[in-house]
């Protein structure tokens, strides 16, 4: 995937022969472009759905030269975007409606942010959010001392990563939840990168045939399927014997509308997702496994310390690249349910 940086400032929208020079640029590619700019925050949505119009794929936005407007001051200073930054420290102020409506209109139309030189302790951490839901605790992985919604991913030479497949989180529960946010605490000197899928940008490239092929198909997703590497372990069914019980393998849809963008979505995944019902070959799993891990739909983060990865799970996949062992790399993470 090719990624082309557009800056923004307050009065681009209206350079009409912008528009003109993108397309002109990517006419003869599929891809997905990142935007960065230097106005405030509404401008931001604005000009990214003005280039959506415009007949442009967009992923996220990257940093411009200036940052972004402050939208929300509760309980950290958030600038919104892919790969913009939270430049201020923790305060006290309440985030108003408002402030609240822009933050999660940007994850769910960019569906991937980022932000950079986060020193959260694991309080800020917990408190930013749950601004956008209960939040989850996870049946296979440890978690921090005193805050059981946080959970460790930590690999090095004795522990190396057993997760390799594409996946979107916990798909093995009835409701999986909203979103993940993660934060980068001991990053390898070189790898350990993780790569995003867009769902629904892949579904939009669906032919007809297929999109109506699709429909009305459904899809077991499996936690024993999942992690069927930490269940072989010596002791692991013993281990995972509770969460085996509370997670039976469950149903979902092979194709999902998103509540808030109703853009439809190729819900399944290669971690948890063992097959399609009436598919007993396997090839229409096949087949869509092969047109969601394209290049052309990833976008590649490299993490630094206290970096902050926030994805909107119902609309990307998301895979850790393990090239950094046996060098050590922890993460911590906080899985968001959606709001019943």
């Amino acid at each position: 995937m090719k990624i082309y940086g557009v800056q923004f400032d307050p009065i681009w929208e209206k350079k009409q022969d912008n528009f003109h020079y993108i397309r002109q640029t990517l006419e003869k590619e599929d891809v997905v472009v990142a935007i960065s700019q230097s106005g405030t925050t509404t401008a931001l949505i604005e000009s990214v759905k003005i280039v959506r119009k415009n007949g442009v794929k967009v992923i996220g936005i990257m940093p411009g030269d200036t940052p972004l407007a402050n939208i929300c001051d509760y309980p950290l200073t958030i600038n919104v975007g892919i790969n913009n930054r939270i430049s201020k420290p923790v305060t006290s102020n309440p985030l108003s409606e408002k402030q609240f409506n822009q933050l999660y209109e940007a994850l769910c139309e960019n569906e991937v942010l980022f932000f950079r030189n986060q020193n959260l302790s694991h309080e800020n951490h917990k408190q930013f959010a749950s601004l956008f839901g209960q939040m989850q605790t996870h049946p296979a992985y440890p978690t921090v001392s005193n805050y059981p919604e946080i959970t460790i991913l930590e690999n090095d030479r004795e522990n190396p990563s057993k997760i390799e497949e594409w996946h979107t989180d916990m798909t093995f529960k009835k409701v999986p939840p909203l979103g993940s946010i993660l934060i980068g605490k001991i990053i390898p000197k070189t790898g350990g990168d993780t790569l995003f899928s867009s769902l629904s940008s892949a579904y939009e490239d669906l032919s007809e045939e297929w999109k109506v092929k699709l429909e009305g198909l459904s899809a077991i997703h499996s936690f024993e399927f999942g992690f069927k590497e930490s269940l072989e372990e010596e002791g692991g069914r013993e281990r995972l014997a509770d969460a085996l019980l509370e997670n039976p393998p469950i149903l979902h849809p092979v194709i999902k509308e998103h509540p808030f963008t109703g853009r439809k979505i190729i819900y399944v995944n290669k971690l948890f997702t063992s097959h399609i019902e009436g598919d007993d070959k396997g090839t229409i799993l096949n087949f869509l496994f092969d047109h969601i891990h394209q290049e052309k739909y990833q976008y590649r983060f490299s993490w630094e310390n206290n970096s902050i990865a926030f994805w909107d799970n119902r609309s990307v996949l998301h895979k850790p690249v393990n090239d950094y062992w046996p060098q050590l790399r922890r993460m911590e993470r906080i899985t968001i349910e959606v709001d019943s």
